[in-house]
């Protein structure tokens, strides 16, 4: 399951290292990208979870290892929480779902947002809007995959975004691996290892050279990862 913004073209490369390994990989997009639309207007991590699991009925698939990476990673802790009866084994890849430090600072952000939309709504200043607005979220806020969202996205976004699962951890019970880049400045290595030390069946793997990426800049190291763990609970 891909990230945030992503498709499963993101995970394409490491889908294919791993069916080379052997392993039998469903690849797919989530609703509202890649060629998968919404299933309505505004979705919250109840449909997302809901659309997995209609996804693995409609495949027959049964107890798979869920793979995902970033806010993909986020909805396989979700499963794992509501229906682990479902799974097998999840793998988290620099996972979203543990609230950041910087949580009062985004509040705060978010009502200066709501103010400059205000002052930008006059007739001289609207050309200005969007252009001032990219600043403010890709180098200000630092929240690309907000202001990359677009309209149709934005509102399932925030929803989305506003669920933390720190709290619940220790209600995963299922195996789970976590790998993460030493260099990723999106999900730090804290919570990769916050969710290793809460998860009671999780084990961490880092490695040194990687950031947020991944499926696309270590999808071999990725796969030679997964291979081994899975080898060795069986």
């Amino acid at each position: 399951m891909h990230g945030w913004g992503g498709s499963s073209l993101s995970m394409d490369a490491l889908q294919k290292d791993l069916a080379q390994k052997g392993f039998l990989v469903f690849n797919l997009d989530l609703p509202g990208f890649g060629k998968t639309p919404l299933s309505k207007s505004v979705m919250d991590m109840n449909d997302y979870r809901d659309s997995i699991v209609e996804f693995m009925e409609t495949k027959n698939i049964y107890q798979p290892v869920l793979i995902g990476h970033s806010f993909g990673g986020k909805l396989a802790i979700k499963l794992a929480l509501d229906k682990p009866e479902l799974i097998s084994r999840i793998v988290l890849m620099s996972a979203s779902g543990v609230k950041p430090l910087n949580d009062t600072k985004r509040s705060m952000f978010s009502k200066i947002s709501s103010f400059g939309k205000r002052i930008f709504s006059s007739k001289n200043l609207k050309n200005l809007y969007n252009p001032v607005r990219k600043f403010y979220y890709y180098y200000i806020v630092r929240e690309r995959d907000y202001f990359d969202a677009g309209q149709k996205l934005q509102k399932t976004f925030i929803k989305i975004n506003d669920e933390y699962y720190d709290d619940f951890l220790e209600k995963v019970k299922v195996p789970t691996l976590v790998i993460w880049g030493a260099l990723d400045k999106v999900t730090p290595l804290w919570m990769g290892e916050k969710l290793e030390s809460n998860i009671k069946e999780a084990k961490l793997k880092v490695i040194k050279d990687a950031k947020h990426n991944l499926p696309l800049t270590k999808p071999e190291i990725v796969s030679e990862i997964i291979y081994n763990y899975l080898n060795e609970l069986n």
